[in-house]
């Protein structure tokens, strides 16, 4: 029976925060224990007010610098039960990511190829990751590719150098293939801190997607990311 999510140790500190679900509770465990995370907020709204108050927050000084420390990482895992090329195939083909992860794709499957997504059909600009790139490429291995947030975070997000980026990586394992995904480069700050809680939320749903579709398991809804 496939894992909804799992730890893993080839690429991180044994000591990072890992973000599992358990009962239908997201945690934390850390160091130190486990502990209880926020209930997740609404994927589909401002988590925080409306969005012209997070737009006011963003030019109000000393905001962004509130906490000293950057987030933690984002991890999530699922391990779907299939082969290794259809599981990349899952994640790589256009015709595959466009039922699970976005209504329309362009991606080319080199390093420095383009890594983009669109949301919004009638305005593709608007809720995109348009001029993402691949920063690494290993078929059936993993790849690297910049992010954007959605608009709800883009003036926080999407105006920096370097953007954060995202890291999926295939592995084989006794129950079938994990598929990890981090979300890295996290800033300080409450608004990074809400950020990143969004998209855990949004990565953790996004990512179960992915596995009840390349598993035949019922039709997925439609992509969205609002």
């Amino acid at each position: 029976m496939p894992r909804t999510a799992r730890a893993s140790n080839a690429h991180s500190n044994p000591f990072a925060p890992l973000a599992k679900l358990c009962g239908g509770t997201a945690l934390t465990v850390t160091e130190t224990g486990v502990e209880e995370a926020a209930p997740p907020r609404s994927l589909r709204g401002p988590v925080e007010g409306t969005r012209e108050k997070l737009s006011s927050r963003l030019r109000s000084p000393g905001t962004i610098m509130a906490s000293s420390f950057p987030p933690d990482d984002i991890l999530i895992q699922v391990t779907p039960r299939l082969p290794i090329s259809d599981v990349w195939d899952g994640l790589t083909r256009p015709e595959h990511l466009e039922k699970w992860f976005a209504p329309r794709v362009h991606i080319e499957p080199y390093e420095g190829g383009a890594f983009e997504l669109f949301w919004d059909e009638e305005n593709p600009p608007r809720n995109s990751t348009a001029g993402c790139r691949l920063l690494s490429y290993k078929d059936q291995g993993e790849m690297t590719f910049t992010w954007k947030a959605p608009p709800l975070y883009a003036e926080l997000m999407n105006t920096i150098q370097p953007l954060t980026t995202v890291n999926l990586r295939v592995d084989p394992c006794p129950e079938g293939i994990d598929v990890t995904l981090e979300h890295r480069g996290w800033k300080a700050g409450d608004l990074w801190e809400e950020a990143r809680s969004w998209h855990f939320h949004y990565w953790d749903r996004t990512l179960h997607r992915f596995r009840d579709y390349i598993m035949g398991e019922g039709q997925p809804d439609a992509p969205t990311r609002e």
